[in-house]
């Protein structure tokens, strides 16, 4: 036996610049100002004073260590960035003043007894002295943005079970993102009783402004995970997989482009900070089987080698199945009626932990959830009940029919979810509602047959 030590090591170098060759064709609300940054107008620079970042510094350093002959430790570290996207609708300053103008033209539009082949008026030239003055919802990017970026690693071992043709590993994995895209309403007016607009951050400087959707990187996520898998290679017409992962994911941040159910955005932006929970993505724990027989009947097969009229009948069978159970999502209580006053919603008190009786009528206890006073936000956390599980088999069955050397015919059976199992959606959350509480969904297919058949030259 022969240690053996392996690394494997990269280096990447990433750069984020704003769109600076869209010069004058973009406009950046600025909060401060309350007008629009026009790059090259009014001494704006080409960015509008969003600053490019340089620091894209990616290292990763992988290593495979052989113990004994069938015994080999892995692991690995890196710094990997994401590419900076459309992130939804906050990076498309086009659509600002004075640029994001929609022109609607009819036929009396047309010089009179004219026909629309005569063609529309010409559009008209951008006015900049819109940008001084914006009113309406606006788009902003926060000036020191940048892409975010995942710390990632792992260590595991692996051990191979020679005489059974079988590997058993067991993985710790990490992922770390930092500086993630975090989207909020900048100037989402605070609880109160007087008039929506007046209560908004910017009214002072701009009280024609509403919503303003805001850019930022100060998301955040943290991700464990404890994975084991058995693969049973395939030998002797059976091949074997089991995958077990259990897991834990907390971040302050939605989904990208608005995923996710109700309530899973900040309820209060001005503190950001409450709304680190457990991740809509969050799935504590997941089982998954898999598995391929081919019968051992038919010609050459162990079992019962047989040819002839037997083996257009007995060969030639193999059977597949796939089969998983896995914890449910974690979702956010909702108020059916907000309380806050800000046209967003909000989410209720928690008075004490909520028990699940996990029945479709009462799913979680709605009494452990109240109405908060009137222009004040609710205390309960986001993401914070839990949903129902989910369980399923497919299953196939296939015979093959030879015609002659590469030609075959093929017969397929199929069955998804065999067993009918229902696979529930969310139930209400909405405190407050007569059904806060019940399922009324689901999700996934019923059972679901089919037969073809395929030939293969």
């Amino acid at each position: 036996m022969t240690r053996k030590l392996t690394l494997n090591y990269g280096l990447r170098w990433d750069y984020f610049s704003p769109p600076s060759e869209a010069h004058n064709q973009w406009a950046n609300f600025n909060p401060t100002t309350g007008k629009m940054d026009i790059p090259g107008i009014n001494g704006v620079n080409l960015t509008a004073d969003v600053l490019p970042w340089k620091k894209g510094f990616g290292p990763r350093l992988g290593f495979a260590y052989k113990v004994y002959d069938t015994t080999v430790i892995r692991g690995g570290v890196g710094l990997f960035y994401n590419a900076s996207g459309s992130e939804s609708l906050n990076m498309r300053l086009a659509r600002n003043v004075p640029f994001g103008l929609t022109i609607s033209n009819s036929q009396s539009d047309i010089t009179p007894g004219g026909t629309i082949a005569q063609g529309f008026p010409p559009a008209p030239t951008v006015n900049y002295a819109l940008a001084n003055n914006p009113s309406g919802a606006q788009s902003s990017v926060a000036p020191n943005f940048r892409p975010g970026y995942a710390e990632q690693f792992n260590l595991g071992i692996e051990q191979e079970f020679v005489p059974v043709n079988m590997v058993l590993k067991i993985v710790g994995v990490g992922n770390l993102g930092r500086a993630l895209y975090l989207p909020y309403n900048l100037n989402q007016a605070v609880p109160g009783a007087t008039a929506l607009n007046s209560r908004r951050p910017l009214f002072a400087i701009n009280p024609n402004v509403t919503d303003v959707n805001y850019a930022t990187s100060q998301g955040s996520a943290n991700y464990y995970a404890l994975q084991v898998t058995l693969d049973k290679r395939l030998s002797h017409g059976v091949n074997f997989l089991m995958g077990y992962a259990w897991a834990h994911s907390i971040d302050n941040v939605p989904l990208e482009f608005g995923g996710g159910a109700a309530g899973s955005t900040p309820q209060d932006p001005r503190f950001l900070s409450r709304e680190r929970s457990n991740s809509i993505i969050d799935q504590r724990q997941r089982l998954t089987l898999s598995y391929l027989w081919i019968l051992p009947f038919g010609k050459g097969q162990h079992f019962m080698n047989v040819g002839g009229p037997l083996d257009w009948v007995l060969g030639g069978w193999q059977t597949n199945g796939i089969f998983f159970t896995q914890t449910g999502l974690y979702f956010s209580p909702v108020l059916a009626t907000s309380t806050t006053n800000t046209g967003t919603g909000s989410r209720p008190n928690q008075n004490g932990p909520a028990t699940y009786p996990k029945t479709l009528t009462n799913w979680f206890s709605t009494s452990a959830f109240s109405i908060p006073a009137q222009y004040t936000y609710g205390n309960a956390g986001r993401n914070s009940l839990l949903g129902p599980g989910r369980t399923n088999l497919d299953m196939s069955v296939l015979k093959t029919f030879p015609v002659h050397e590469q030609m075959q015919f093929q017969f397929r059976f199929e069955a998804f979810n065999i067993f009918n199992h229902p696979q529930f959606g969310y139930p209400n959350a909405n405190i407050g509602n007569a059904q806060a509480g019940q399922i009324t969904s689901i999700v996934g297919t019923a059972r679901n047959l089919q037969a073809s058949v395929r030939f293969q030259f």
